[in-house]
């Protein structure tokens, strides 16, 4: 498995919309990427789910295993873009085992990005324990999340099989009118703790929560799906 920053792949949406690289150096900052206009271009170029990996690189090793096991672009497949936060930058696509600490940034549990972004998106609600996957269909315009909790799943081989589980539910429920309503019905028939909540504003929750990566060196990443990379 690779991985490439979500930047990156912003900016090869726009070579595919506009047949040559029109926005080059524009997504060289988050303030840049945050535009509504690179936003909008990367939603439409997926096409899909995006779905965040919230956890804690200082505690939740079971999830950074699991990342490091190459299996998670597998799992996630080309319908569903798998994120999560490394220390290491990925402009281009590189192994997710060069990264120098899969989840990244170790800080407070209160100000670790990952954990911010989850909260942020249900403001009037608890969420389940982390770790656990956020998924959403959109970035630039509102739509409704589902928090998916993975915290009972206490070795790889159970951890695995959740994720299968996750990411073959998210697209089906991709394939329906009401995503959120799918997804939950899925997963509490199967026992599994989640949390909606309404729809909210992707864009703000994003850049509010990943702002101040830079500072930091880390990153904002994607396992690499082949029809966003150039050259394959």
């Amino acid at each position: 498995m690779s991985v490439v920053s979500l930047r990156t792949l912003a900016e090869n949406a726009d070579v595919d919309e506009r047949g040559g690289r029109n926005f080059a150096g524009q997504v060289d900052s988050w303030e840049n990427f945050f535009r509504p206009e690179v936003l909008e271009r990367l939603d439409r170029a997926h096409d899909g789910v995006y779905a965040f990996l919230c956890f804690l690189p200082s505690r939740d090793e079971v999830m950074k295993s699991y990342i490091a096991s190459d299996a998670l672009a597998t799992d996630a497949g080309h319908e569903t873009l798998a994120l999560f936060i490394a220390d290491d930058g990925a402009r281009w696509p590189k192994p997710a085992d060069a990264m120098t600490d899969i989840g990244g940034l170790c800080l407070n549990t209160s100000l670790h990005p990952a954990i911010a972004l989850a909260r942020a998106c249900f403001p009037q609600k608890a969420l389940p324990h982390f770790p656990g996957i956020l998924f959403f269909t959109r970035i630039a315009s509102p739509c409704e999340p589902v928090f998916v909790s993975c915290a009972d799943c206490t070795d790889l081989i159970g951890l695995t099989r959740r994720m299968q589980l996750l990411f073959d539910s998210a697209r089906v429920a991709s394939r329906t009118p009401e995503f959120s309503s799918a997804l939950a019905s899925t997963v509490a028939g199967r026992g599994i703790l989640y949390t909606r909540g309404g729809r909210t504003e992707m864009r703000e929750h994003v850049k509010n929560a990943f702002f101040g990566l830079a500072q930091f060196k880390t990153d904002l990443v994607a396992a690499v799906i082949d029809r966003f990379v150039k050259g394959k």
